[in-house]
């Protein structure tokens, strides 16, 4: 690890989903609406990840959780 004033430089791997703030929110998304449910058409899925995202949207701090991330 290296610094620049008050900058720290942290080594992170290529690619780790743990560190991607997005695939905690995928990972909800999934638990949350599509997990075992049948959709008659895609149409369905649409609307339930539209109301999915309205429902979140209304509570911020469920959005921090799932994607704040401390290094």
């Amino acid at each position: 690890m290296s610094s620049i004033k008050n900058i720290t430089f942290k080594h992170l791997p290529p690619y780790s989903s743990d560190l991607n703030a997005i695939e905690h929110l995928w990972k909800d998304i999934r638990k949350s609406v599509t997990h075992n449910h049948l959709f008659e058409s895609i149409k369905h899925i649409v609307q339930a990840i539209r109301k999915y995202f309205m429902t979140v949207q209304r509570s911020p701090a469920k959005v921090k959780r799932l994607c704040a991330y401390i290094y």
